[in-house]
Parts: C-alpha cells; structure tokens; sequence
C-alpha cells in the first residue's frame, strides 16, 4: 500500500484521532473500512466531517479567561446582521458594546448559535440576543485585551466558486 507523505499504511499502529475531523467506517475509495490516512483527506473521499464554527468556543474560552483575570468581558456586535435582537437606539454606526460581565447580565447564555442575556439600559430591563456571528469581538473593558474576529465565510454548497462568465485561471505549463 503506497505511503502518503510519509504517513504510515492502516497496519501498522496508525493512531486515527491524530487526523482530526475523520470518522472510521466504509471508505468509497479503498472499498472498505477506511484507514483514516491523509490520503483520504487529500482525495476527499466523502468521510470528513464538516467542522462547525469555533467562534462560540472562542468566545466562550475569552469570556472565562476574562472574568478569571477579575476584569468585565465586554462584546462589539454588528447590529445590521439578522436576528441581532438590541435596543437600537444604542446602536450607533450599526455596532453596539455590551457588557456581557456577571454584574451587568442576568442569564447569560453563551450558545453555539447565539449569546442572550438580559440587561438594564437606563433602569430598564431588556432581552438581549446576538447570533454568534455577529459578535465582531470580546474583550475586556480594563486594557483592551481580548481578541477581535474575521467575517465567516460559508461556502455554500450549491452555489459555485467560480463567477459565470469568467474563465479559470488555470494555464497549461510546459
């Protein structure tokens, strides 16, 4: 059986939780169970699974290692994407800061989909609810420390990743 980058053949003591994301079971492409090597991630052969964000584990590690620190994890959110439920006469430039610390939200839920809570804004109680990926940043309000994040892009598998009209950049070398 041919060695893929040097990783070793499915008998000889390969550890499969050393490739992330596979799952063992049938493989179309060796006919049968599945060696869970790197050539089967390279071949893609259907037995990868898709990796779900890792902003709601970010934010939820941040969060921790705030409050750990004794200082007020505080979220940037977007206010214009959909489903950001804020009392929007807070929001300003389509963003908004809340303070997400024990003192300040009341039932705080830091969800793989969304984060909610409730808060005062001006001694009224009000729901909060954010989606995940509207949540630009966390940090904490003291020094500034936490960590800001890039926009998700999620391919969608029906659409295609070359416009219409335009040709590929591929050219044949010689």
């Amino acid at each position: 059986m041919l060695e893929f980058f040097g990783f070793p053949g499915p008998n000889s003591g390969f550890r499969k939780d050393l490739i992330p994301g596979k799952i063992p079971g049938y493989c179309p492409e060796s006919d049968g169970f599945c060696c869970l090597r790197l050539c089967c991630l390279i071949k893609d052969c259907g037995n990868l699974t898709a990796m779900t964000s890792s902003r709601p584990y970010l934010i939820r590690a941040i969060y921790q290692w705030i409050i750990d620190n004794g200082a007020t994890p505080h979220l940037l959110v977007d206010a214009s994407v959909e489903g950001v439920s804020v009392p929007r006469e807070y929001v300003e430039n389509n963003k908004i800061i809340l303070n997400i610390g024990p003192m300040a939200a009341h039932g705080l839920i830091l969800g793989n989909e969304q984060v909610e809570f409730s808060a005062r804004f001006a001694g009224q109680s009000r729901q909060v609810s954010v989606p995940s990926q509207s949540i630009l940043a966390i940090y904490a309000r003291e020094n500034g420390q936490g960590m800001v994040f890039n926009e998700e892009r999620r391919k969608d598998p029906d659409s295609s990743s070359e416009k219409p009209g335009k040709p590929p950049h591929l050219r044949v070398v010689k």
